[in-house]
């Protein structure tokens, strides 16, 4: 269920070599929608399966009957719930570990929130229907199938220790365990951080506009911004455009828009911070471990993040690298954010330090292990 090319395949395959060098046999497979664009499609270690958005589910269950055997387990990124894919799981459910990135209930509302707000209104016994659900019953395909998805497998990974309560919360026998996304450590072309100068340069890695990402708080942080001897510049990878928006003197904002791994690896170490998600709170979380965040740790940025993360605890070895700011609709304050580099720069940490840390709490290798071990606790031959 993953587009080739993104942060999600980039981890797979990550995942993929580590399980191999530790001696499992691996296969990896994607079923994506046929109008994505493939530009990971030549990777040889995945198979792809294109289709219909509305046939996801047959092609799932063709892909296990296909390439499963009885006695192989699956580790099956959660797809949206449907009461097709309900009968999938249902029939293969004793071989799949369910992986869960978000608060699938919670993001499920929130998108079909936004969906109505872009819908005309219309006096109609659907659309008014439709707007009961979603404003006032809060109920969404995922709040009324997946608990009964969840009962069909045989446990689920999850990436923070806040999701395995909720899905515990949505089927209460779940058997789930909480561990965060991992990364590989990417290429860095110094081992101390970056001298400001006269510019500070920050990027922000996302995948869409989403409204848990706070680019809004971002902007508006810019936007009132002022500091006469540092210009900033940020770069927002992943965004084409940001609509009509005017910053004052000394504040570029450039909107790169999707960039494949290979650029993303190379422009990452020109950067002296990176902006991590600031508005998980709409989403009703307060805890994650982003990709996104970890591509750029892995790069030897320090990072500025609103919410908890799995892997970064206040007083562990990686807080030193990452400013923490309020989970809630402030702007962000950039002054603080420059302060907060200089300080690190006047300290006695270097980017050497960082990467060393990062690699000993985030490797990916180390999470290839314990999702190995929790297979194997459930039965499953893996």
């Amino acid at each position: 269920m993953v587009e080739p090319g993104s942060g999600v395949a980039k981890k797979t395959h990550a995942l993929v070599r580590a399980f191999r060098s530790q001696g499992q046999q691996v296969m990896v497979h994607a079923v994506v929608d046929e109008n994505q664009s493939h530009f990971g499609e030549a990777h040889g270690d995945i198979h792809l399966y294109s289709c219909q958005r509305a046939e996801r589910a047959n092609a799932v269950r063709q892909l296990i009957q296909s390439h499963v055997g009885p006695g192989d387990a699956i580790l099956f990124r959660y797809p949206w719930a449907s009461a097709e894919m309900l009968e999938v799981v249902r029939t293969f459910g004793h071989q799949i570990v369910f992986e869960h990135n978000t608060d699938e209930e919670a993001e499920a509302l929130l998108l079909q929130r936004e969906h109505l707000e872009r819908m005309p209104f219309r006096l109609s016994w659907s659309y008014l229907h439709y707007w009961f659900r979603t404003q006032i019953l809060r109920r969404t395909v995922e709040s009324t199938i997946g608990p009964r998805m969840l009962q069909a497998v045989s446990g689920g990974v999850c990436m923070t220790e806040e999701l395995a309560e909720r899905e515990r919360f949505r089927y209460s026998n779940y058997i789930t365990k909480a561990i965060a996304n991992g990364c590989a450590l990417g290429e860095h072309k110094s081992d101390f951080f970056l001298p400001i100068n006269d510019s500070f340069r920050a990027v922000m890695l996302i995948g869409a506009p989403a409204p848990w990402h706070g680019l809004d708080r971002v902007f508006k942080g810019l936007q009132s911004f002022a500091h006469t001897n540092v210009a900033i510049r940020l770069d927002v990878i992943g965004v084409s455009d940001a609509g009509q928006m005017t910053f004052p003197a000394g504040v570029e904002v450039r909107f790169l828009g999707r960039l494949d791994d290979n650029a993303i690896e190379a422009l990452l170490p020109e950067y002296h911070i990176g902006i991590g998600t600031l508005a998980l709170h709409r989403k009703r979380m307060q805890e994650a471990c982003p990709l996104k965040v970890r591509q750029c740790m892995a790069a030897g940025l320090p990072m500025v993040l609103g919410y908890r993360d799995t892997d970064i605890s206040p007083m562990g070895s990686l807080s030193p690298f990452v400013l923490q700011v309020a989970p809630d609709d402030a702007p962000l304050d950039w002054r603080s954010i420059i302060q907060f580099y200089e300080h690190l720069l006047a300290s006695t940490h270097t980017r050497e330090n960082m990467l060393r840390e990062v690699k000993n709490v985030m490797s990916v290798e180390s999470k290839a292990e314990a999702i190995a071990a929790f297979m194997k606790s459930l039965g499953l031959s893996f």
